[in-house]
């Protein structure tokens, strides 16, 4: 399921051909704007917000997020944030020639390791985990392996390499660091289609685009959006990403606010309805273990509730939100199905919560 929108310019005349209003919150790296799609609706009312691309390398909310900005028609303001990461989005190889200053150009059999060793300089290199400055930021390689997580695999390695040695914390400190997808068996992704952008904090926690929300000074990806939810105070936030399996569910705040269980449920009720299978936090044990697992609730039809949150990391995205007072649903998508399925999965839930909000919250609000 391709889509042609793979970059900036892309975006933006994505956006002129379906007649989409732009605003650009902010300007990262190397000029890469970030842009949010802003569709009017009364100005009385609060808008809603949708978000998606904290992890590039999770294409579905990405396409989802352009669909339902091109088709939806309500009586509300939605302002959408399609691309959180853009350098993420147009891809590793473009993100290491942006860092390097020339071309770069990269196929999934490509030894990433002895590149990143030629272009910059070893920062760390043990059990197949390579970290190697180029330019200004520090890019990670690790073989891909069949049937993994990706960058999340590579993300574990390195929590525990930041565990165990406090000089390789104090080298990475605040810094920028990209990771290959390695996620060449899963559809709409490969092995350096996207890259994962983390950020190591002060105090040596791996965050990444959808953390950092509490830190006094996080990267421009995450401030511009803090900017954005802080401004407009949606009682409304969807929140779309993707993880492992092969079925759908969705993660909200432990803080059951008036009208959440009817936004929860509206969302996994209308994927329920097209025929997809909800997730249990059962199902989720095995890949995310017992111990990370006992974070959340089960409340069944494929709601789960907890806060996804580490030391150092800082806040994710939902806690902002609840605190602002939203409402926040984080959509989840079992990558393990065709892309098409996990985009049609995150088009309903979107729906589906808008639909349950409108006749809830935004009814007691009238």
């Amino acid at each position: 399921m391709p889509h042609s929108v793979i970059d900036e310019t892309s975006l933006l005349a994505f956006c002129e051909r379906h007649a989409l209003p732009t605003t650009l919150l902010g300007t990262t790296l190397f000029g890469r704007g970030i842009h949010a799609i802003d569709l009017p609706g009364p100005a009385d009312a609060p808008p809603i917000v949708i978000t998606s691309g904290s992890h590039a390398t999770e294409p579905a909310g990405i396409i989802a997020a352009l669909e339902v900005a091109a088709s939806l028609r309500v009586e509300r303001r939605v302002v959408i944030l399609p691309i959180r990461d853009p350098l993420g989005w147009e891809g590793y190889a473009s993100y290491l020639s942006l860092a390097a200053g020339r071309q770069i150009t990269l196929a999934p059999t490509t030894d990433l390791t002895a590149l990143l060793v030629e272009l910059g300089t070893v920062l760390y290199q043990e059990d197949g985990l390579t970290i190697a400055q180029v330019g200004e930021i520090a890019f990670l390689s690790k073989p891909p392996v069949t049937g993994g997580r990706g960058p999340m695999d590579i993300w574990k390695h390195l929590h525990g390499v930041l565990d165990a040695d406090p000089g390789v914390v104090r080298t990475l400190q605040n810094r920028r660091l990209v990771l290959p997808e390695n996620l060449p068996d899963v559809d709409g992704c490969g092995v350096y289609d996207h890259a994962f952008t983390a950020w190591v904090t002060a105090e040596g926690g791996v965050g990444n685009f959808n953390r950092l929300f509490s830190l006094p000074d996080p990267p421009t990806e995450v401030r511009v959006l803090a900017d954005l939810v802080r401004e407009l105070r949606p009682e409304l936030v969807i929140d779309m990403h993707e993880s492992q399996g092969g079925k759908f569910s969705i993660f909200a705040h432990p803080d059951l606010r008036p009208g959440a269980t009817e936004v929860y449920f509206g969302a996994t009720g209308a994927v329920y309805a097209a025929g997809h299978e909800l997730e249990a936090l059962v199902d989720l044990i095995p890949i995310i273990g017992a111990d990370h697992a006992a974070k959340f609730v089960d409340r069944g039809g494929g709601v789960l509730t907890g806060l996804n949150e580490f030391p150092g990391q800082g806040w994710q995205f939902t806690h902002l939100c609840a605190e602002l007072g939203a409402v926040t649903v984080t959509t989840e998508t079992g990558r393990w199905q065709p892309l098409a399925s996990r985009v049609e999965q995150q088009v309903l839930a979107a729906r589906g919560a808008i639909f349950a909000y409108l006749h809830a919250v935004g009814a007691q609000r009238a």
